[in-house]
Protein backbone atom coordinates (compact mmCIF):
# COMPACT_ATOMS: atom_id res chain seq x y z
CA UNK A 1 0.00 0.00 0.00
CA UNK A 2 1.04 3.50 -0.98
CA UNK A 3 -0.29 7.06 -0.15
CA UNK A 4 -3.76 4.66 0.50
CA UNK A 5 -3.86 2.85 -2.45
CA UNK A 6 -3.18 -0.68 -2.92
CA UNK A 7 -0.43 -1.91 -5.74
CA UNK A 8 0.23 -5.51 -6.89
CA UNK A 9 3.39 -6.60 -7.89
CA UNK A 10 3.82 -9.66 -10.06
CA UNK A 11 7.39 -11.24 -11.51
CA UNK A 12 8.45 -9.50 -14.67
CA UNK A 13 7.70 -11.31 -18.02
CA UNK A 14 7.49 -10.50 -22.00
CA UNK A 15 3.89 -12.14 -21.26
CA UNK A 16 3.01 -10.11 -18.63
CA UNK A 17 3.77 -6.72 -19.51
CA UNK A 18 0.46 -5.25 -20.73
CA UNK A 19 -2.49 -3.03 -19.85
CA UNK A 20 0.05 -1.21 -17.57
CA UNK A 21 0.01 2.82 -18.53
CA UNK A 22 4.13 3.39 -16.89
CA UNK A 23 6.70 1.15 -16.06
CA UNK A 24 9.74 2.02 -14.11
CA UNK A 25 12.82 -0.05 -15.09
CA UNK A 26 15.37 0.16 -12.51
CA UNK A 27 17.44 -3.14 -12.48
CA UNK A 28 20.19 -2.05 -15.03
CA UNK A 29 20.53 -1.87 -18.75
CA UNK A 30 19.97 -5.76 -19.63
CA UNK A 31 17.00 -5.92 -18.34
CA UNK A 32 15.57 -2.36 -19.60
CA UNK A 33 16.88 -4.11 -23.43
CA UNK A 34 15.31 -6.94 -22.51
CA UNK A 35 11.32 -6.04 -21.68
CA UNK A 36 11.15 -2.27 -22.50
CA UNK A 37 10.51 -2.54 -26.04
CA UNK A 38 7.76 -5.06 -25.12
CA UNK A 39 6.31 -2.85 -23.06
CA UNK A 40 6.30 0.02 -24.95
CA UNK A 41 4.79 -1.90 -27.91
CA UNK A 42 2.07 -2.88 -25.67
CA UNK A 43 1.18 0.96 -24.73
CA UNK A 44 2.82 1.42 -21.88
CA UNK A 45 5.57 4.48 -20.68
CA UNK A 46 8.70 3.30 -19.80
CA UNK A 47 10.98 5.44 -17.45
CA UNK A 48 14.42 3.86 -17.21
CA UNK A 49 17.06 4.81 -15.24
CA UNK A 50 19.83 2.49 -16.37
CA UNK A 51 22.57 3.73 -19.05
CA UNK A 52 20.52 2.12 -21.90
CA UNK A 53 18.82 5.14 -23.69
CA UNK A 54 21.39 7.60 -21.96
CA UNK A 55 23.08 8.23 -25.15
CA UNK A 56 19.85 8.02 -27.39
CA UNK A 57 18.55 11.82 -28.27
CA UNK A 58 15.36 11.01 -28.65
CA UNK A 59 14.43 9.83 -25.60
CA UNK A 60 13.85 12.83 -23.63
CA UNK A 61 15.71 13.20 -19.82
CA UNK A 62 13.36 14.12 -17.13
CA UNK A 63 14.37 15.28 -14.21
CA UNK A 64 11.51 15.02 -11.16
CA UNK A 65 12.50 18.43 -9.41
CA UNK A 66 13.43 20.48 -12.66
CA UNK A 67 11.16 19.18 -15.36
CA UNK A 68 8.60 16.66 -14.30
CA UNK A 69 5.52 17.73 -14.93
CA UNK A 70 7.06 17.16 -19.03
CA UNK A 71 5.74 13.51 -18.10
CA UNK A 72 2.40 14.02 -19.34
CA UNK A 73 3.54 16.38 -22.23
CA UNK A 74 5.90 13.67 -23.95
CA UNK A 75 5.02 11.61 -26.93
CA UNK A 76 7.84 9.29 -26.05
CA UNK A 77 7.14 5.94 -24.80
CA UNK A 78 10.59 5.68 -23.49
CA UNK A 79 11.86 8.42 -20.57
CA UNK A 80 15.25 8.14 -19.13
CA UNK A 81 15.52 9.45 -15.54
CA UNK A 82 18.81 9.17 -14.06
CA UNK A 83 18.20 10.26 -10.27
CA UNK A 84 16.02 7.47 -9.29
CA UNK A 85 19.01 5.93 -8.77
CA UNK A 86 20.10 8.29 -6.05
CA UNK A 87 16.47 9.04 -4.42
CA UNK A 88 15.82 5.12 -4.67
CA UNK A 89 12.26 6.39 -5.19
CA UNK A 90 9.53 7.18 -7.82
CA UNK A 91 7.71 9.23 -5.24
CA UNK A 92 9.73 12.05 -6.91
CA UNK A 93 7.30 11.64 -9.79
CA UNK A 94 4.29 13.34 -8.51
CA UNK A 95 3.29 14.37 -12.09
CA UNK A 96 2.18 10.89 -12.99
Amino acid sequence: MLYGKEYFIEELREDNIKNIDYVLFAAGGDISRKYAKRAVENGAVVIDNSSEFRMDKDVPLIIPEINGDEIKKTQRHYIKSQLLYYTGSYEYFPHI
